[in-house]
Protein backbone atom coordinates (compact mmCIF):
# COMPACT_ATOMS: atom_id res chain seq x y z
CA UNK A 1 0.00 0.00 0.00
CA UNK A 2 2.67 2.10 0.01
CA UNK A 3 3.22 5.32 -2.62
CA UNK A 4 -0.29 4.23 -3.76
CA UNK A 5 -2.19 7.65 -3.20
CA UNK A 6 -4.59 6.40 -0.72
CA UNK A 7 -7.27 8.48 1.13
CA UNK A 8 -7.79 5.11 3.34
CA UNK A 9 -6.46 2.02 4.43
CA UNK A 10 -9.03 -0.48 2.41
CA UNK A 11 -11.46 -1.53 4.76
CA UNK A 12 -10.72 -5.85 3.58
CA UNK A 13 -8.08 -5.24 5.99
CA UNK A 14 -9.71 -4.74 8.72
CA UNK A 15 -13.04 -6.82 8.12
CA UNK A 16 -11.29 -9.77 6.57
CA UNK A 17 -11.29 -12.44 9.65
CA UNK A 18 -7.98 -14.23 7.69
CA UNK A 19 -6.50 -10.72 6.90
CA UNK A 20 -6.51 -9.47 10.43
CA UNK A 21 -4.89 -12.39 11.78
CA UNK A 22 -2.19 -13.07 8.81
CA UNK A 23 -1.16 -9.38 8.28
CA UNK A 24 1.96 -8.61 10.55
CA UNK A 25 3.83 -5.52 8.40
CA UNK A 26 1.23 -2.59 7.36
CA UNK A 27 3.30 0.26 5.59
CA UNK A 28 1.11 2.87 4.05
CA UNK A 29 3.68 5.08 4.34
CA UNK A 30 3.67 8.50 1.40
CA UNK A 31 0.01 8.71 0.51
CA UNK A 32 -2.76 10.76 1.54
CA UNK A 33 -3.93 9.54 4.77
CA UNK A 34 -5.92 11.75 7.21
CA UNK A 35 -7.33 9.80 9.63
CA UNK A 36 -5.90 5.83 10.56
CA UNK A 37 -9.71 3.89 11.24
CA UNK A 38 -10.09 2.55 14.77
CA UNK A 39 -10.38 -1.28 13.39
CA UNK A 40 -6.99 -1.06 13.34
CA UNK A 41 -7.24 -2.81 16.65
CA UNK A 42 -8.59 -5.55 14.94
CA UNK A 43 -5.11 -6.56 13.90
CA UNK A 44 -3.97 -9.28 16.59
CA UNK A 45 -1.00 -9.86 15.21
CA UNK A 46 0.40 -6.72 14.24
CA UNK A 47 4.30 -6.21 14.01
CA UNK A 48 5.05 -3.25 12.19
CA UNK A 49 3.23 -0.12 11.31
CA UNK A 50 4.74 2.07 8.82
CA UNK A 51 2.83 5.50 8.17
CA UNK A 52 5.08 7.75 7.80
CA UNK A 53 4.56 10.94 4.78
CA UNK A 54 0.46 11.45 5.29
CA UNK A 55 -1.39 13.52 7.05
CA UNK A 56 -2.37 12.02 10.30
CA UNK A 57 -3.32 14.20 12.88
CA UNK A 58 -4.68 11.75 15.62
CA UNK A 59 -3.75 8.09 16.46
CA UNK A 60 -6.80 5.81 17.39
CA UNK A 61 -7.18 4.75 21.17
CA UNK A 62 -8.05 1.37 19.27
CA UNK A 63 -4.08 1.25 18.22
CA UNK A 64 -2.93 0.11 22.13
CA UNK A 65 -4.95 -2.96 21.56
CA UNK A 66 -2.09 -3.95 19.01
CA UNK A 67 -0.29 -5.94 21.79
CA UNK A 68 2.19 -7.67 19.06
CA UNK A 69 3.18 -4.14 17.74
CA UNK A 70 7.03 -3.83 17.59
CA UNK A 71 7.63 -0.93 15.81
CA UNK A 72 5.72 2.25 14.98
CA UNK A 73 6.72 4.96 12.35
CA UNK A 74 4.56 7.89 12.06
CA UNK A 75 7.30 10.28 10.66
CA UNK A 76 6.52 13.96 8.77
CA UNK A 77 2.34 13.26 9.58
CA UNK A 78 0.25 16.32 11.27
CA UNK A 79 0.24 14.70 14.82
CA UNK A 80 -0.05 18.03 17.45
CA UNK A 81 -0.61 15.58 20.49
CA UNK A 82 -0.71 11.58 21.27
CA UNK A 83 -3.14 9.95 23.32
CA UNK A 84 -3.38 11.03 27.17
CA UNK A 85 -4.78 7.57 27.91
CA UNK A 86 -2.46 5.34 30.20
CA UNK A 87 -3.97 2.49 28.75
CA UNK A 88 -3.11 3.38 25.53
CA UNK A 89 0.86 3.01 26.05
CA UNK A 90 0.06 -0.25 28.47
CA UNK A 91 -1.41 -2.22 25.46
CA UNK A 92 1.84 -1.59 23.74
CA UNK A 93 4.08 -3.18 25.83
CA UNK A 94 5.99 -4.52 23.35
CA UNK A 95 6.95 -1.42 21.27
CA UNK A 96 10.72 -1.40 20.40
CA UNK A 97 10.68 1.64 18.26
CA UNK A 98 8.47 4.36 18.25
CA UNK A 99 9.55 6.86 15.75
CA UNK A 100 7.18 10.56 15.38
CA UNK A 101 10.20 12.82 13.57
CA UNK A 102 8.74 15.99 11.97
CA UNK A 103 5.68 15.94 13.14
CA UNK A 104 3.78 19.31 15.50
CA UNK A 105 4.01 17.71 18.92
CA UNK A 106 4.78 20.21 21.46
CA UNK A 107 4.52 17.73 24.47
CA UNK A 108 4.80 13.43 25.02
CA UNK A 109 1.99 12.39 27.60
CA UNK A 110 3.46 10.78 30.90
CA UNK A 111 1.98 7.37 30.09
CA UNK A 112 4.46 7.11 27.37
CA UNK A 113 6.47 5.93 30.27
CA UNK A 114 5.16 2.58 30.05
CA UNK A 115 6.71 1.67 27.00
CA UNK A 116 8.82 -0.76 29.17
CA UNK A 117 10.32 -2.55 26.32
CA UNK A 118 11.39 0.84 24.15
CA UNK A 119 14.73 1.12 22.80
CA UNK A 120 14.28 3.74 20.14
CA UNK A 121 12.51 7.12 20.71
CA UNK A 122 12.70 9.50 17.56
CA UNK A 123 10.77 12.61 18.28
CA UNK A 124 13.38 15.22 16.19
CA UNK A 125 11.58 18.10 14.15
CA UNK A 126 8.93 18.25 16.61
CA UNK A 127 7.74 21.27 18.66
CA UNK A 128 9.17 19.87 21.98
CA UNK A 129 10.51 21.71 24.69
CA UNK A 130 11.26 19.12 27.13
CA UNK A 131 10.39 14.72 27.73
CA UNK A 132 8.24 13.95 30.67
CA UNK A 133 9.96 12.87 33.48
CA UNK A 134 8.09 9.18 32.92
CA UNK A 135 10.44 8.38 30.24
CA UNK A 136 12.59 7.20 32.94
CA UNK A 137 11.37 4.22 33.54
CA UNK A 138 11.64 3.32 29.85
CA UNK A 139 14.50 1.06 30.87
CA UNK A 140 15.33 -0.99 27.83
CA UNK A 141 15.94 2.49 26.30
CA UNK A 142 19.18 2.49 23.77
CA UNK A 143 18.70 5.53 21.75
CA UNK A 144 16.41 9.14 22.04
CA UNK A 145 16.75 11.50 19.32
CA UNK A 146 14.76 14.69 19.91
CA UNK A 147 17.30 16.68 17.91
CA UNK A 148 15.97 20.01 15.72
CA UNK A 149 12.72 20.57 17.70
CA UNK A 150 11.86 24.50 17.95
CA UNK A 151 9.69 24.47 21.40
CA UNK A 152 7.92 27.85 21.45
CA UNK A 153 10.30 30.87 22.96
CA UNK A 154 9.03 32.87 26.05
CA UNK A 155 10.47 35.71 24.79
CA UNK A 156 10.78 37.44 21.26
CA UNK A 157 14.66 38.12 21.74
CA UNK A 158 15.67 34.52 23.35
CA UNK A 159 15.61 31.22 21.91
CA UNK A 160 13.84 28.20 24.03
CA UNK A 161 16.20 25.48 24.81
CA UNK A 162 15.62 21.81 24.87
CA UNK A 163 15.89 20.26 28.47
CA UNK A 164 16.41 16.75 29.57
CA UNK A 165 14.72 15.94 32.32
CA UNK A 166 16.92 13.75 35.35
CA UNK A 167 15.07 10.53 35.09
CA UNK A 168 16.77 9.72 31.62
CA UNK A 169 19.48 9.03 34.23
CA UNK A 170 17.58 5.75 34.67
CA UNK A 171 17.53 4.62 31.60
CA UNK A 172 21.01 2.39 32.09
CA UNK A 173 21.24 1.08 28.36
CA UNK A 174 21.12 4.88 26.93
CA UNK A 175 24.23 5.03 24.56
CA UNK A 176 22.61 7.60 21.85
CA UNK A 177 21.24 10.02 22.64
CA UNK A 178 20.98 13.25 19.75
CA UNK A 179 20.19 16.55 20.81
Amino acid sequence: MRDAGLKEIPGVVFSDDALRVVVKTLDASNNRLAALPEAVGALSNLRSLVLARNAIARLPLSLGTCANLRALVLDDNRLETLPESDAFFAGLARLKSFSLARNKLAALPDGIGALRALESLDVSGNALATLPSAIGKCAALEAVDVSENAPASTSTSTSAEFLLPAELGFCKRLRDLAC
